[in-house]
């Protein structure tokens, strides 16, 4: 099994308990702190995932090391290498993909409830959940307009956030 490549973004923000869950199922992971290596090649992994972050996902005068890592995620699309962005993460891919990434109407730190959509209630990885789970929320920015292909399925949304999760 090839390894899964972890993205850490921000010095206090490591895999954490999605870590965990990984070394509990045998899932090997690498992980890379973007702000202080040059960004692998994806094809050596069987998915990637992209952690949070309190940076802005256009900030690059700020975090020059963001260009290489949406440079990175337009790899893994074109490869359809699995992907999974968490926050920054899926802000950072949207960003790659010229979606607008602005500061939200209001910051979100809590818990709060979101909405399986049909397609949501249907994914292998959200079936089973209850229709509307409360998850922790941390953010100040959203995407939106997220179009890069037809085959997107828009699979969480809620109340703040039309945009929750794709797939």
């Amino acid at each position: 099994m090839r390894n899964v490549l972890a993205l850490q973004n921000y010095w206090d923000d490591p895999p954490g308990y999605l870590g965990e869950i990984m070394e509990e199922f045998g899932i090997p992971y690498d992980t890379v702190k973007v702000d202080e290596a040059p960004m692998p090649d994806p094809t050596g992994y069987s998915a990637v995932i992209s952690l949070g972050g309190p940076q802005n996902a256009n900030a690059h005068e700020k975090y020059p090391y963001l260009l290489q890592e949406k440079e990175l995620l337009r790899s893994i699309v074109q490869l359809d290498i699995p992907y999974l962005g968490i926050c920054l993460g899926g802000q950072l891919l949207a960003s790659a993909f010229q979606a607008p990434v602005t500061r939200h109407h209001t910051t979100e730190i809590g818990f709060f409830e979101v909405q399986l959509t049909g397609e949501g209630k249907r994914d292998p990885l959200f079936h089973g959940l209850p229709g509307n789970p409360q998850v922790i929320h941390w953010q100040r920015y959203e995407f939106t307009d997220f179009d890069r292909d037809s085959q997107d399925e828009l699979i969480v949304e809620s109340d703040q956030q039309n945009l929750y999760i794709l797939r």
